[in-house]
């Protein structure tokens, strides 16, 4: 799988180079890498937000290409949870509007009905339910990003991705995110983490490298 940009006036930038990787349901897995090395782009494919200029993405047996944007879209807010270092929460809304955001494009009652219903039981798991109708200006990082994990939490995905999720967070803080991390995925949850931090990356079942571009197991 390759990933290229193209800059006007220059030559094709390339992200990704020939990436060939296989990822196993129920891993725990870090991507490190320097800045610009490529982690990001890595999992903006592997969340079926961008897509390849060469190469194949299968996911659960499908070929990512053979579906059309309304397809990829409703299989993205299905499959996959999203976490992002600057937690991505609108600031206005509570807690609780947050986290059922991706319900908005849940079409089926019934499932979105059950799915309100395991609200409570979610936040009281990752200790925040005391916050549930707070507005998000008045969270610490650490319950801000517990509000993140929640919102990709809430259609049960099989994969969760997470991109410089302890970024923002203190060592102590940092800890207990990824205790929330490990507990999901001995729940079942495929978690692939991209960090800098090494403390986070050990503490994960493998660990691969980018490296301008390329990718490999770290050594």
């Amino acid at each position: 799988m390759t990933k290229t940009y193209n800059l006007a006036s220059k030559e094709p930038v390339y992200a990704l180079k020939n990436i060939n990787m296989t990822l196993n349901p129920g891993e725990l897995v870090a991507i490190i890498g320097t800045s610009g090395s490529g982690k990001s782009t890595l999992l903006r494919m592997l969340g079926c937000i961008d897509s390849p200029s060469s190469g194949t993405y299968t996911l659960n047996g499908k070929d990512m290409a053979t579906m059309n944007d309304q397809s990829l879209a409703n299989y993205r807010n299905q499959e996959i949870g999203f976490i992002m270092q600057d937690f991505a929460l609108i600031d206005y809304y509570s807690v609780k509007k947050n986290i059922l955001l991706p319900l908005m494009y849940e079409k089926k009652k019934e499932l979105k009905k059950q799915r309100k219903k395991e609200l409570l039981p979610l936040l009281e798991k990752l200790s925040i339910a005391e916050k549930i109708n707070s507005k998000v200006t008045d969270l610490s990082g650490g319950q801000k990003q517990r509000v993140a994990i929640a919102r990709a939490l809430i259609n049960d995905p099989e994969i969760l991705l997470a991109d410089e999720p302890t970024g923002a967070l203190d060592e102590q803080t940092t800890a207990e995110i990824m205790a929330i991390f490990k507990q999901l995925n001995k729940e079942g949850k495929t978690i692939i983490i991209v960090t800098h931090d090494m403390q986070v990356a050990n503490q994960c079942n493998r660990i691969l490298r980018m490296q301008d571009g390329h990718l490999a197991e770290a050594e």
